[in-house]
């Protein structure tokens, strides 16, 4: 799953708009973006299977990203070193909020991932809705739907920031669409590479969003 995922950052701002949305986009892909850090120096483990349909990656090893035990781990992380290092502009609730975020990661990607998700390192999961493209690339689009009409009625007569928050999603979904029907990375070092920086650079645009979106300005 790739904009899917960013449907629980949206589905939280509209829930919790004083919430950084930039956070908040960072924290739905945060276990992704760890993932892109430990196979670029081994850590974890991918490899290309062109058989396989939708998306190529054999995700053989990932414990430390993408099992629900690390996951738990990922959102206390998060909660704690937001309340550590954010507490004059983040309350308790949404520090808990971005957490859920976090962890909101492992539970979307089990609808898609073929069994490569594991709850401690053994057994794997998943749902397998990679093997159905179409499918799935609905379900990425329907999950963004439903939070950008959350988002839109939430921010009902402040346009400024409707205009910026419809812009971001246009722009995942362009993304999206370059990542199911453009060439895909060929290397480990490239798939590393392009992702870590996607991630950021969707951070980064949120945050350039927001700022000069405000009502206040």
């Amino acid at each position: 799953m790739f904009v899917g995922h960013y449907s629980a950052a949206i589905a939280a701002k509209a829930a919790s708009p004083r919430t950084p949305l930039w956070l908040l986009i960072v924290a739905a892909q945060l276990v992704d973006i760890a993932w892109a850090i430990l196979i670029a120096v081994g850590i974890e483990k991918v490899r290309f299977d062109d058989s396989l349909a939708s998306n190529h990656l054999d995700l053989y090893h990932m414990p430390y990203t993408h099992s629900l035990v690390a996951t738990l781990g990922w959102m206390a992380a998060t909660y704690f070193a937001l309340r550590l290092f954010a507490t004059t502009f983040l309350s308790k609730t949404q520090c808990l909020l971005v957490a859920l975020v976090v962890g909101s990661h492992w539970v979307l990607d089990l609808l898609v991932h073929r069994p490569d998700l594991t709850i401690a390192g053994g057994d794997k999961f998943g749902f397998g809705l990679w093997n159905l493209p179409v499918a799935a690339l609905i379900l990425e689009f329907a999950l963004l739907g439903a939070a950008a009409v959350w988002l839109h009625f939430r921010y009902v007569g402040e346009r400024r920031q409707q205009i910026g928050f419809a812009g971001f999603i246009a722009l995942l979904v362009v993304v999206q669409l370059a990542s199911s029907f453009g060439a895909a990375p060929d290397t480990v070092s490239l798939l590393s590479a392009s992702a870590f920086i996607t991630f950021i650079s969707l951070a980064g645009v949120a945050y350039i969003i927001e700022r000069f979106c405000r009502s206040d300005r």
